[in-house]
């Protein structure tokens, strides 16, 4: 069966995740230390005013920048974006491009593109980077062999030899033994609409695990597809599940998520 561990390529991922972030940084710093000096010179009684061609060129570098964060986003963690991190962005171009004509507008136009720059840092950090990377290490998050195979339990912690009833979308045990360890067993339906071929599935623990923990997930039942956990925190995991080919129907993949952690 496709697990979580046989798919992560943390190497690749991370050097991809570190790029585009470096990337970001420069465009940011550079961003600021030229605000800097223009206001400073400005202070100074120069740069009275700030030609339109000089700020159309900041515009035209600021579309640029945003459509490689955009694209750089959607490969990182792949998924659509929501509206607000649609929209914002294009919001703040066009507040810029506005302001063009009024007295100040030069100012307007480009503070509102460093602002652009300080959005797209803070949604990297807030968003992008805890969905993209992989766990930070192999005690963090290290998969079961596959020799060792999944293995199903009900409530009471006894191993099954079939599924859970169809209509169960979630079955979860957590129980502790006399030493302190912990363990979660969890089984998970994943579903896919007509022509999805991707999904992400989010599982949180309450409380929050302690200590070093791994996790491991395994495809039981369903099409065919890969697994991968794409982030495993003390609070919860991502799981994302795509399928080998878009489904032509309505189609069901069901996960098996094993968590063992050490107080």
């Amino acid at each position: 069966m496709p697990s979580a561990t046989q798919t992560i390529d943390a190497n690749n991922r991370e050097l991809q995740v570190n790029l585009v972030h470096f990337g970001l940084v420069v465009f940011l710093l550079v961003s600021l230390l030229l605000t800097g000096w223009l206001l400073v010179r400005r202070a100074s009684g120069a740069l009275t005013t700030l030609s339109e061609t000089e700020v159309l060129f900041g515009g035209i570098l600021a579309v640029v920048v945003d459509g490689l964060w955009r694209e750089s986003r959607r490969r990182a963690v792949r998924r659509t974006p929501s509206i607000s991190e649609r929209w914002l962005p294009t919001l703040i171009l066009i507040a810029a491009c506005l302001t063009l004509s009024s007295p100040s507008g030069p100012w307007v136009s480009l503070s509102c593109l460093v602002v652009l720059a300080i959005v797209g840092e803070w949604s990297w950090h807030r968003y992008v980077e805890p969905l993209a990377r992989p766990p930070v290490s192999r005690d963090m998050a290290e998969g079961v062999s596959e020799a060792e195979g999944p293995h199903l339990y009900d409530s009471t912690g006894t191993e099954l030899d079939e599924l859970p009833a169809p209509e169960v979308e979630q079955q979860w045990v957590r129980s502790r033994n006399g030493e302190g360890q912990e363990q979660i067993w969890a089984v998970l339906r994943v579903r896919f609409a007509h022509e999805q071929r991707i999904e992400v599935a989010h599982v949180a623990f309450c409380p929050v695990l302690e200590g070093q923990f791994e996790i491991d997930a395994y495809m039981v039942d369903g099409p065919d597809a890969t697994v991968r956990v794409t982030a495993a925190k003390p609070h919860g995991a991502r799981i994302e599940v795509r399928l080998a080919q878009p489904a032509q129907e309505q189609a069901v993949v069901t996960l098996e998520v094993v968590v063992g952690g050490q107080t």
